[in-house]
């Protein structure tokens, strides 16, 4: 195994180590809340808006989505500047394989982290913020099927006003805008060449690296949907708590029972 391979590995232990700090359970925790009682019992960014309001939830998110770019980013700018040599995008050798699809790797070694945390019992988010974060970290055509997740994010948030629903699209939607964004970006002229190519039939034929991505993506996004599986029977059901809602105070949350986890 190549020396920049093996390097590519310890990131992803260290993705891990970073993606699963619990960041909501600490901010609220540090509030004297612990989140894990309230709400949906989440410590994601979602549970600590809804629970807690925009000033705490905001900066959750924003901590979370950090936990995925940045192990990501460092991922893929040792693939492409920090290496001995820059690997052409294409899986013809294992070690060019292995560099180009390292930094999503380690942008899921991030999102596992955040979903499924050592320090609680393997009891995390849902990675939504996290994954996020990861795939911006990863190959600059990312950015394009990101944009557009939260387009598609945004309009079904907005419609329906249910986030575990507009989550859950926008990561079943994420590997097809994954699929399309190479050509998008090549056709828009967004960035050198070398980084959309598409390639013949598709990007499999001369094995340009394209396919993958999909292929890795949609396991990310399988596992969004996966833990959103409660959000989806209560959306079913008619019960699953919508945006708007007012939050509550810290000294109340603190103060009351656990009945809060049917209402919110």
């Amino acid at each position: 195994m190549p020396q920049d391979a093996r390097w590519l590995l310890v990131l992803v232990a260290v993705a891990y180590a970073v993606g699963s700090v619990p960041v909501g359970y600490l901010i609220c925790r540090a509030r004297g809340l612990d989140i894990r009682k309230h709400g949906s019992g989440n410590i994601g960014a979602t549970n600590v808006w809804r629970v807690v309001g925009w000033k705490v939830g905001l900066p959750c998110f924003a901590l979370d989505m950090l936990k995925g770019f940045v192990p990501a980013l460092m991922a893929s700018a040792l693939a492409s500047r920090g290496f001995s040599h820059l690997p052409e995008p294409t899986l013809r050798e294992p070690d060019a394989a292995l560099l180009n699809l390292g930094p999503l790797v380690v942008g899921m070694a991030a999102m596992v982290g955040h979903m499924f945390p050592v320090w609680l019992g393997f009891r995390g988010g849902k990675g939504v913020a996290t994954g996020f974060g990861a795939l911006l970290g990863v190959w600059p055509v990312m950015t394009v099927a990101m944009v557009g997740a939260v387009v598609i994010w945004a309009i079904v948030a907005r419609v329906f006003r249910m986030v575990g629903l507009a989550s859950v699209v926008a990561a079943a939607m994420t590997p097809v805008l994954v699929a399309f964004a190479p050509a998008l970006a090549q056709s828009l002229k967004l960035f050198p060449p070398h980084t959309v190519e598409r390639g013949h039939r598709g990007g499999i034929g001369d094995g340009v690296l394209v396919w993958p991505y999909v292929v890795l993506t949609a396991a990310l996004g399988a596992m969004v949907i996966y833990k959103h599986r409660a959000n989806l029977r209560r959306s079913i059901k008619g019960t699953e708590p919508k945006m708007g809602l007012r939050p509550l105070s810290v000294r109340n949350l603190t103060g009351s029972s656990g009945s809060n986890m049917s209402t919110l």
